[in-house]
């Protein structure tokens, strides 16, 4: 029989395969339709999923403290979100994304280890092979310059990444769905505040695109909710990084899908990843 750390790694690798998907199909949709509308359609079905499965498994609503930190990581998350966005659009990828991939992961791998305590040996071992893993992967462009802007922007966006998978993590010990329930809500509202506050046009997507959109969003939850579940079953920091490895997921998508080239780097770090996995169960 299965061990629970066992399990909760595969529920990891199953949050990172739906994370991973769920990326790769809103690019694949935002490429017909604005992305903001994408957003909140794919958010909307997402909530639908979660309300429905809060339901059939009659779950009891959690502490109020809780509702409230997983509501107000919603809210950092999607702020981060956007900054990253930005950052992104300034060309500034290949030193942004990998490092805020990062430090997203090795905070919620610092709380554990405060909080747990220290793994395995062979555990540390795999975390660190998977944090190299998802720098590799998410690296990009030949950039090497790092400004003092780029350091403020690369903390501030992993600290506002890393407060949902530490806040989740934390709270679903005692509750899976409403906490995820409540994360989704403060963040189509964010969303909603931030469109009318910059009051740009109604977002609308088009009809033969709201199934894919949607199941966009179904996927994105379910990553979530395999996350939280991984926490469940094993210790947090395991199971944030196993599920940061989503990444990996998209390069192979966008590779069979499109013919991207997948660079020697991503290949390694591809690698790394699948060792990674291996110290961190045995």
């Amino acid at each position: 029989m299965l061990s629970a750390q066992v399990l909760a790694v595969f529920a990891g690798l199953a949050s990172a395969v739906s994370y991973g998907v769920s990326d790769f199909g809103g690019g694949m949709a935002s490429r017909r339709s604005d992305a903001y509308s994408v957003v909140m359609v794919s958010q909307c079905a997402g909530m639908i999923l979660l309300l429905l499965v809060a339901f059939m498994l009659s779950e009891p609503l959690p502490p109020t403290a809780d509702l409230f930190a997983s509501a107000v990581a919603g809210v950092l998350g999607t702020i981060g979100l956007v900054r990253f966005y930005r950052e992104l659009s300034g060309g500034r990828m290949g030193i942004i994304a990998p490092a805020t991939a990062v430090v997203t992961v090795t905070i919620p791998v610092l709380f554990s280890a405060a909080t747990e305590g220290l793994p395995q040996p062979n555990q540390i071992a795999g975390i660190l092979l998977a944090i190299a893993a998802i720098w590799l992967v998410t690296r990009s462009g030949n950039e090497t310059t790092v400004t003092l802007r780029d350091m403020a922007s690369i903390l501030v966006i992993g600290l506002f990444f890393s407060s949902f998978l530490v806040t989740i993590g934390t709270v679903s010990e005692r509750s899976i769905v409403w906490p995820l329930v409540a994360s989704r809500t403060a963040s189509i509202a964010a969303v909603v505040i931030f469109l009318a506050v910059t009051r740009r046009a109604s977002f609308t997507v088009a009809r033969s695109q709201l199934p894919f959109v949607s199941l966009v969003g179904i996927l994105d939850v379910s990553g979530s909710g395999f996350y939280a579940l991984a926490t469940t079953l094993g210790r947090l920091d395991i199971a944030a990084v196993v599920a940061s490895l989503y990444p990996g997921v998209t390069v192979l998508l966008a590779r069979g899908v499109f013919d991207e080239q997948i660079s020697r780097r991503q290949w390694l770090g591809i690698a790394i990843a699948l060792a990674a996995i291996v110290l961190i169960t045995i």
